[in-house]
C-alpha cells in the first residue's frame, strides 16, 4: 500500500504503460517499477501504445521520446504525437504523462504537448520511481 493525500491506495491495480523502442530498457522500466508495487506492462511502439490505450485505460503512460511504430518506421505517430492524440480523448485526457528523453529540446516539446513530467536519460532506479511516485494520481 502506498499513501497520497492521507488515504491508503493499492498500487497493484494502477497499471502503467510503459512505451521505449527498445524491449530490454522497457522490460527493466517495468520491473524497477513492480519492485515498487507498480504493475507495469511494456511496448515497443507507438502503434501498441494506440492500441493498448484504445482497449483500455492505464494508471499512467511513461513513454520514450524515441518511441515511434516500430522505431525505424514513421508511419505511424511519434511520442509526441502519441501524447497529443491522449489528451483530445475525453476517456483519457486526465492520464498522467512522463516523458522519457536525453534531450533538452524533448523537455521543451514534452511540456507543449501536454505532459505532465519529463525525466532526463540517464537516470537512476530512484529518480524513476520517484518521478512515478509524484505523479501517480489515486
Amino acid at each position: 500500500m502506498r499513501f497520497s493525500r492521507g488515504r491508503a491506495y493499492d498500487v497493484m491495480n494502477r497499471v502503467i504503460l510503459i512505451v521505449h523502442h527498445y524491449e530490454v530498457l522497457g522490460a527493466l522500466y517495468a520491473k524497477i517499477l513492480r519492485l515498487h508495487g507498480y504493475a507495469a506492462q511494456s511496448v515497443q511502439s507507438t502503434e501498441e501504445a494506440w492500441s493498448s490505450l484504445s482497449q483500455q485505460k492505464p494508471q499512467m503512460l511513461l513513454i520514450e521520446d524515441w518511441a515511434i511504430d516500430g522505431w525505424h518506421h514513421f508511419n505511424f505517430m511519434t511520442a509526441f504525437e502519441l501524447v497529443q492524440w491522449v489528451r483530445k480523448q475525453r476517456e483519457l485526457a486526465d492520464l498522467p504523462v512522463v516523458m522519457l528523453g536525453n534531450l533538452v529540446a524533448s523537455e521543451a516539446e514534452s511540456k507543449r504537448v501536454g505532459c505532465d513530467a519529463f525525466l532526463l536519460l540517464p537516470s537512476n532506479p530512484d529518480e524513476l520511481v520517484a518521478v512515478v511516485d509524484a505523479v501517480a494520481r489515486p
